[in-house]
């Protein structure tokens, strides 16, 4: 139903500046990022909300990557579609689009998935798999990257963490917590 959905948003055409390029994934991440924030904290925080919304995303405790869309459509709708909607009808480039699904679908995998594997070297490349997200998302520099360990600890505990791919948000509205430490209890 998403590919069907997405078919049909009017997406501006492409861009073929890359000035255009990186200011529109800026703006578009750090708008979904609050946009998923503010959805993603309100329905932790009402109980029916979360009950019809949310909690069959939390049914597994600790997630895997074929958890990371194991939602209702209703959370699609509110965390997802809703937003690549309102990036279209505000003029969102449709290469800028298919570049943040394709880049954030496999974001959202490796956090999921539960592993840090920032220091993971990526032969025969010269980086490190952390080294190429930076690349690939600088802003996080600024802004906070996500972990794996912070993303296990939302789905064990339920009130820390709510943010999709910065930490600035929670930190600043106290909702952050760094997650477990590897070898402690």
């Amino acid at each position: 139903l998403t590919s069907v959905v997405y078919a049909f948003v009017p997406f501006a055409p492409p861009t073929y500046s890359i000035q255009t390029f990186v200011a529109c994934n800026l703006a578009f991440s750090i708008y979904w990022d609050l946009h998923f924030f503010i959805v993603h904290k309100t329905v932790h925080k009402y109980g029916t909300l979360y009950k019809w919304i949310h909690k069959l995303h939390h049914t597994h405790k600790q997630p895997g990557v074929f958890t990371a869309y194991f939602v209702t459509y209703q959370s699609h709708v509110l965390t997802e579609q809703s937003v690549v909607i309102i990036g279209a009808l505000l003029g969102l480039p449709r290469n800028v689009f298919t570049w943040i699904m394709w880049w954030g679908t496999l974001a959202t995998f490796v956090e999921h998935g539960g592993h840090n594997v920032a220091d993971i070297k990526l032969s025969p490349l010269p980086l490190t798999f952390g080294q190429l997200f930076t690349v690939f998302a600088p802003w996080s520099i600024v802004l906070g990257g996500t972990t794996p360990a912070e993303h296990d600890w939302h789905h064990e505990k339920f009130t820390t963490n709510y943010a999709l791919n910065f930490s600035y948000l929670d930190k600043l509205f106290g909702s952050f917590h760094h997650g477990r430490v590897p070898g402690t209890l």
